[in-house]
């Protein structure tokens, strides 16, 4: 209330935003059509551990400064100039300002005449939610302000769009309603109307002002169309993130030290200092005993269990590459896939598969395109199917999604027979040092190692049949020394549940098949996105249990018994993701059941496993930092200080939150915080498993809500166990 009040920042949900700038600096804050970058912050009041304080515990700020999408207050013109100048520039945001000037200028003096800008492409655009759609607006023609949402542009200049007029019992234009009615002669009747709430609704562009503020602000998960401009505007290196979030903290203006203290609460003006320590990293092989570097081992790894048979493959191209230079690529795929211990046969095939290369000539719709892929799918011939790959190369343009989605949901929902592998071909470009020029096709060559790391999970490790657990996936590298809680007799379980998939949530859970922990079975169900009352009303927050585990978890135990010689695990770690602080007690009491009744169904009643299950979270706003005296450092064993209490990130984006370079400031991978940092009440602990790449890496939050007494683990033993799982990710040969 004070941020909005006194400091004029605009709050939605947790987040304070700051539209006019001024709290974090920001070289360029102008975006895609109209749209502005606004920084702010999350803040939240967290009690955590301190043994040093009489009760154990004390008070902190949790903070992370964020990114959002905003408009401005604006006339409905003006962001049909910015529109127009978004289209003419093409992306060159050097371009924007001056481009929208001249639109802006071009559109006020339209008069009657419709602007030759204004193809049937840009009015896709004006129709969408990039343009105007859903919009809240403001007209006060009436003499007073009402407000309204946008519903789309008519197709029609405003002395064009004709309605029924009830009192004149006559068809009239808007323009000639608007001067008879209100008075307000147009200036500019040549633009189209904006439909304002309800069909029908039409009111001419140069009445409707764009709301700014609040009231268009986006927050949380962006569109494409903005998500990489702010992830590339606000990722800095972890040094930078620190200095600007305790710029924050010292901005009396704009910063939350005046709310607090209207509160009662005073806040410190440093961070918080935590000892921490860095786990060893466990040790990877590949085949014949060969150790290999986790982060960096697709150059060079050898499959520590590869298919048992020649894998039968054949390859689509969607480029207009020559024959030749695919019939290239497939030697050089299989010449590949032999170097990492995969056998291949000869392609079977080189292809442009016709219906679909027809229908994107045409121009056809995303569903005309899915159906062209699926009829060219279904006369793919391989041999043995179940163990074949197609290999798709896609363009860097034009129709590479829809062709990617309408492989995809073909083959493994609906075939589910031979794997596929789609790789973007990118554009030609110069060679190292600006010598000669490299083909898409070139470039492709050189992402090979990359692929033969996906390749294996795709493959069945052997040909023929499953053993009603289904079928086997080759994998990469396993385990030299895994933790004495990884034993052949351990089931590692994984669940969460996704939300907003064709208007139902998605829950699913993966069980480890055996003791290579790198390969799974899996169960999916959907079910109700809401939580339903006793009257079977929707209530407003979304359903984060899992409604069907009880089912989902019998179903894996009995596969994971047929799978390991007819026995069944004797200790089972259950991984739980997205789930907050406050659905903890309902989700454990809820699930814990559900799996104990899982294992009664399966086992009988005297079948009771050892049990742990934990809870990860990565939606917090925690960020670490090397304190000053280690910053220069690549991090080690031993104590370290790291800072805790306003943690830096931009929460807009996505590619801004994951993780920084070497040496840029990021604490080393292997670290965890518990002591001094974590909640009180139960056991938990922070792990920053992956090296950053670009930003502030990201701690994942374990917390072990239960875990049994006859295994007697320490909080040392999960957070090895954890670490050395997250090394055996077989779609990629970094940490996760």
């Amino acid at each position: 209330s004070h941020a909005v009040a006194v400091q004029g920042l605009v709050a939605k949900g947790r987040r304070v935003v700051c539209p006019r700038g001024g709290l974090v600096d920001c070289e360029e804050t102008s975006l895609r059509h109209g749209r502005q970058l606004w920084m702010g912050y999350l803040a939240n009041l967290e009690v955590i551990d301190d043994p040093l304080r009489v009760g154990g515990m004390r008070c902190s700020l949790s903070l992370n400064y964020s990114a959002s999408v905003g408009l401005p207050e604006m006339s409905a013109i003006d962001l049909l100039a910015h529109l127009l100048a978004e289209d003419w520039c093409r992306g060159q945001s050097r371009q924007r300002q001056e481009g929208f000037r001249w639109f802006q200028n071009s559109l006020w003096r339209t008069g009657e005449r419709w602007p030759q800008e204004l193809t049937d492409k840009l009015m896709q655009t004006l129709n969408s939610e990039m343009g105007l759609r859903k919009l809240r607006v403001k007209c006060d023609y009436f003499g007073y302000e009402r407000r309204f949402v946008v519903l789309g542009a008519g197709t029609k200049p405003a002395w064009g769009q004709t309605f029924w007029y009830e009192p004149e019992q006559r068809n009239v234009s808007v323009a000639e309603y608007f001067k008879t009615k209100w008075g307000k002669e147009l200036y500019c009747s040549g633009l189209p109307c904006l439909e304002l709430t309800k069909r029908g609704n039409f009111v001419p562009m140069e009445l409707v002002t764009v709301l700014g503020a609040e009231h268009n602000l986006t927050v949380g998960k962006l569109r494409p169309e903005y998500q990489s401009e702010v992830s590339r505007k606000t990722t800095v290196p972890p040094d930078q993130r620190k200095k600007n979030i305790q710029d924050i903290i010292a901005n009396d203006g704009l910063g939350p030290r005046l709310a607090l203290q209207q509160k009662g609460v005073e806040l410190a003006t440093s961070m918080l200092k935590v000892d921490g320590h860095c786990l060893q990293a466990p040790t990877l092989l590949g085949d014949r005993g060969q150790a290999v570097t986790p982060g960096n081992y697709a150059n060079n790894f050898h499959c520590v269990a590869p298919p048992d048979y020649s894998v039968p493959w054949g390859l689509w191209c969607f480029t207009r590459d020559a024959p030749r230079d695919l019939w290239g690529l497939a030697a050089e795929v299989k010449k590949r896939a032999s170097a990492h211990g995969l056998w291949f046969d000869d392609c079977s095939f080189v292809e442009y598969p016709q219906r679909t290369w027809q229908a994107i000539q045409n121009g056809d719709s995303a569903e005309a395109l899915r159906a062209a892929v699926r009829q060219d799918l279904d006369r793919v011939n391989f041999a043995d199917a179940s163990s074949a790959l197609l290999f798709v190369v896609l363009p860097s343009d034009g129709r590479k999604d829809d062709i990617y989605k309408a492989v995809k949901l073909h083959t493994e929902t609906e075939l589910c027979t031979f794997a596929t592998q789609c790789v973007v071909t990118p554009p030609a470009s110069k060679g190292k040092g600006g010598k000669g020029e490299q083909s898409g096709i070139q470039q492709v060559e050189r992402k090979l190692n990359n692929i033969m790391v996906k390749l294996p999970a795709k493959l069945r490790l052997r040909r023929g049949g499953d053993d009603g657990a289904g079928a086997e996936a080759a994998r990469n590298v396993r385990l030299q020394s895994p933790h004495w809680l990884l034993t052949p007799s351990t089931m590692v379980l994984g669940a969460d549940v996704t939300h907003h998939a064709a208007g139902v949530s998605v829950a699913g859970v993966v069980a480890t098949r055996g003791a290579d922990f790198a390969t799974y079975l899996s169960e999916l169900r959907a079910q109700s996105p809401f939580v339903l009352g006793a009257d079977k009303k929707r209530a407003r927050k979304s359903e984060e249990r899992i409604l069907e585990l009880t089912a989902m978890t019998a179903s894996l135990l009995r596969r994971w018994r047929a799978a390991n010689r007819d026995r069944l695990p004797e200790t089972v770690l259950y991984y739980r993701d997205g789930v907050s602080d406050g659905q903890f007690k309902p989700v454990l009491t809820m699930e814990l059941n559900q799996l104990a009744e899982a294992m009664r169904q399966v086992g009988g009643p005297e079948y009771e496993p050892k049990l742990v299950i934990i809870v990860g979270q990565k939606r917090h706003q925690t960020r670490f930092f090397l304190d000053s005296g280690e910053a220069g450092g690549s991090g080690g064993t031993g104590s370290q200080g790291y800072g805790h209490g306003w943690r830096g990130g931009e929460k807009g984006g996505k590619g801004g939150e994951k993780g920084g370079g070497k040496g840029a400031g990021n604490v080393p991978p292997g670290t965890v915080a518990g002591r001094g940092i974590a909640q009180p009440g139960h056991l938990n602990f922070f792990l920053v498993s992956a090296q950053g790449i670009k930003g502030t890496s990201i701690p994942c939050h374990y917390h072990v809500l239960h875990a049994d007494a006859r295994l007697e683990v320490q909080a040392s033993d999960l957070e090895q166990v954890t670490y050395q799982l997250c090394h055996l990710y077989s779609r990629a040969d970094k940490v996760v």
